[in-house]
């Protein structure tokens, strides 16, 4: 048994330790001693028979690089009687507990644990993962031993696709080592740390400040000061909630469509939109369901959807048209396409989306530019309030960093963005404004005719347009 002993620093990481917080996200900059604090933490109470805790990253190539989680676990746990096992990436303890490391690359992948029970949970650089994930991972934090606290533990620098979510939740509008309470009476704290609260980190090398001080100015603020207010690579950058987000109001006669993204591990994400006299498209309501098979689906849109609200079509992904799984009420052969529209009958016109990503992500912009009417700011698109999932997740989507950088990452939580691609991809462009000699593109001009379709009908019975009754 190796006779290598580990106590915390003073500070940062022995705050860390002793913080009675449920959820607690620890660092923000490099060389803060996260990962020893993560291991070290999950093996607190070993010491009983019936613990169990799981340490985590994103991707199992994460979890088991050289210096991982995986590989710096065996320089402590053996010091604490821990026995490994690769076959099933585990330490067991003399007592009996279990320390295991797992991974969650796919949305899909949560399910993986769906009968699991873990008292202790830690994200390793937890702003790798959606928010969705590490949301769910609440309902495998359990023991039915009342002297183990059931805690999430989390560590990571600023950046990545959770980057948003992490900051929300942990940063803005919170004080450092203060904990709070949410209305459900969850409570959580961030903890910042830096290299220079890690002094073995700093005598055993030295030279890594410098190294940090040599990166570009944003790299700098963010690994060595922790800074997570300058993060860039949000991929809508026009999104204001002040301008973007409305109060829910009465709909009256209105053109109204819908849209999906259709999934079954992951989320299926619908939209409900109308457009106003001005060619202004509000998005009214959501569904946001994931283990839905496609006729499941279907019911549950007529369900939500009312005999006043006359919809003139649905625009899907066209995928489904050629996926035969997950509807198990269909006939053999049948897409997924054609059950949602054998479902929908003549109440709903399912269409097939256009799937271009980069000139569907164009149009999304389009109708987010904001402009001014009578000094305020206004857009092309709008969301009611109630559609929190889309307001939770769309303004957090990020540039693609290894493909394509005009593309979005889509490793993050996109479905719903997805879905309002499809949507705004099946209207007309906005237009930039030009001069009186300009010359309308093709786009230009079906705008143009909508714009004059819509004018004509300004009649209090007409189908085209938004009325606040």
């Amino acid at each position: 048994m190796s006779s290598i002993t580990w106590k915390p620093h003073a500070g940062a990481q022995e705050r860390f330790h002793n913080c009675p917080a449920f959820e607690l996200l620890y660092g923000g900059a490099a060389f803060g001693g996260k990962s020893d604090s993560l291991i070290m933490e999950a093996s607190k109470y070993t010491k009983y028979g019936d613990y169990k805790a799981l340490l985590m990253r994103r991707k199992f190539t994460e979890l088991s690089k050289a210096d991982g989680l995986m590989d710096r676990a065996h320089k402590w746990y053996p010091s604490l009687g821990g026995k490994w096992s690769g076959e099933r990436r585990r330490w067991t303890f003399p007592a009996g507990a279990v320390i295991e490391f797992g991974h969650m690359e796919y949305e899909s992948n949560k399910h993986d644990y769906q009968s699991a029970a873990y008292a202790f949970i830690g994200f390793d650089e937890v702003t790798s993962f959606t928010e969705s994930m590490y949301v769910y991972m609440f309902s495998r934090c359990r023991s039915m031993n009342p002297k183990i606290p059931k805690i999430i533990r989390a560590a990571t620098n600023p950046g990545n696709i959770g980057h948003a979510w992490c900051k929300k939740r942990f940063i803005t509008g919170k004080k450092p080592y203060t904990i709070y309470e949410d209305k459900d009476g969850m409570t959580r704290c961030f903890i910042p740390a830096t290299a220079y609260d890690n002094p073995t980190g700093m005598k055993n090398d030295p030279d890594y400040i410098k190294r940090l001080e040599l990166l570009p100015d944003k790299e700098k603020r963010m690994l060595l000061y922790g800074d997570w207010d300058v993060f860039e690579g949000q991929y809508f950058a026009d999104w204001d909630d002040k301008v973007h987000v409305c109060k829910p109001f009465e709909i009256g006669s209105a053109f109204r469509f819908m849209a999906l993204d259709y999934g079954y591990s992951s989320p299926s994400s619908v939209g409900w939109f109308a457009v106003d006299r001005n060619g202004i498209t509000y998005m009214y309501r959501e569904l946001y369901l994931e283990k839905l098979t496609y006729s499941e689906l279907a019911k549950t849109i007529l369900d939500m959807t009312s005999k006043k609200e006359e919809i003139n079509y649905c625009v899907a992904d066209p995928k489904i048209w050629g996926d035969r799984s997950h509807h198990k009420d269909s006939m053999v052969g049948e897409s997924g396409g054609e059950v949602m529209g054998k479902v929908f009958g003549n109440k709903i016109t399912l269409i097939k989306g256009d799937n271009n990503r980069i000139t569907g992500w164009g149009r999304c912009r389009e109708y987010l530019k904001p402009y001014k009417v009578n000094m305020e700011l206004t857009a092309r698109f709008k969301v009611f309030s109630n559609c929190e999932n889309f307001i939770r997740t769309v303004p957090q989507q990020i540039h693609n960093e290894t493909g394509n950088i005009e593309d979005m990452n889509t490793d993050g939580e996109d479905h719903l963005a997805d879905m309002w691609r499809y949507g705004m991809m099946s209207r007309p462009g906005v237009p930039e404004m030009q001069g009186e000699n300009h010359i309308l593109t093709r786009d230009e001009r079906i705008w143009k005719m909508a714009r004059e379709t819509l004018n004509r009908n300004r009649r209090g019975n007409d189908m085209m347009y938004i009325g606040r009754e």
